[in-house]
This record gives structure tokens, C-alpha cells and sequence, in this order.
């Protein structure tokens, strides 16, 4: 079986807010998966446009900003501090002791 290159489908860069962040127990049970059902060859096909993939993406995000990309950030921070849609330090150190707390209560009562 061959297979048709797809670098088409690395040559749109996901923002922060657009890229899927996986659980290592996600993606370890897509590798199971796919080492599972894949062949060898297949497996080296897919490991090479996955690599050729996160270099084209890491390749374009280095580009540098241009001065109107520049002025489109500032402008939203602007409007978004306006609107009241930043935190400042301290109320994500609030979030992060929050949630350490939480997490600590919780190993303990799990070792009880």
C-alpha cells in the first residue's frame, strides 16, 4: 500500500487556545493503540510525517512578528484589561494554591 504525502496537514499552526492538549495516559493509549494495529512500515511512515510535521510547525511559530501583528496584541490586551478579562500575579497564585490544596487533600485522604 502506498501512501500520498499529507504535509498539507501541517501547514496550518494551531493557536494556544486551538491545540489539543493530551493526558500522557491519552497518548500512551493512542501509541498502544496504533502500534497494535499498524504494521512496521506503517509505524516508521507515520513516526516520519509526525516528525516532519512538528518541525514545519516549530519552523513557522519562529517567525518573527510583524509590526501590525504587534499592534493587534496590544490592542486586545488593551480591550481585554478594559473588559476586565486578565488576571493579575496574584489571583493565579490564588488559582495554583487552590488547586495544590486540593490536590495534596487528596492524596492524603487517599492514603488514609
Amino acid at each position: 500500500m502506498q501512501f500520498k504525502k499529507i504535509s498539507y496537514l501541517c501547514t496550518v499552526i494551531p493557536t494556544e487556545r486551538e491545540k489539543l492538549f493530551m493526558s500522557t495516559t491519552a497518548l500512551q493509549g493512542l501509541l498502544d493503540y496504533l502500534c497494535g494495529t499498524l504494521t512496521p512500515n506503517n509505524m516508521r511512515w507515520v513516526a516520519e510525517h509526525l516528525i516532519e510535521c512538528a518541525d514545519s510547525v516549530e519552523a513557522l511559530s519562529q517567525k518573527p512578528y510583524t509590526i501590525e501583528e504587534i499592534h493587534r496584541m496590544i490592542a486586545q490586551s488593551e480591550h481585554d484589561s478594559a473588559e476586565g478579562k486578565v488576571y493579575d500575579f496574584d489571583d493565579v497564585m490564588c488559582e495554583f494554591e487552590e488547586e495544590f490544596s486540593q490536590k495534596e487533600e487528596l492524596q492524603v485522604a487517599e492514603a488514609v
